[in-house]
């Protein structure tokens, strides 16, 4: 489902008033009104990949190398979608491929950053942490 609720306010009274009874997965962007949602048990905040992608685009200056990897690895993902969009093909199948290619480009991702992050001189505040 998808849900477009326009409020003149964008405080945190908000999302929390709209998904009251809400629970499952919440994929918004990051903006720090939904922070408190993802804390719920009965939610799964999810971020969007477009707005992650930019925070590496923007650490290139810092960090080119790690910088860049993440930028490779998260074209496969793009390039993935942008097969679908051409092609068209059913939902089950579009979900049995992301399983199938995305979901190992996700994995691999994430372990690199955990490793990353451990193993190097990445401060927390830099652009690339």
């Amino acid at each position: 489902m998808v849900l477009f609720d326009y409020h003149q306010s964008r405080g945190k009274s908000v999302p929390e008033e709209v998904l009251k009874d809400f629970n499952g997965c919440l994929q918004t962007d990051g903006y720090a009104g939904y922070d408190q949602l993802g804390k719920r048990a009965d939610i799964t905040h999810i971020g969007c990949m477009a707005h992650a992608r930019r925070k590496f685009e923007a650490a290139l200056d810092n960090d080119f190398e790690r910088a860049n990897h993440a930028l490779v690895e998260m074209q496969k993902l793009y390039a993935i979608e942008r097969y679908f969009k051409k092609e068209q093909p059913e939902v089950d199948r579009i979900k049995e491929l992301r399983q199938q290619d995305a979901i190992p480009v996700l994995k691999g991702l994430k372990q690199w950053m955990e490793k990353e992050y451990a193993s190097s001189q990445v401060s927390p505040i830099s652009r690339i942490g």
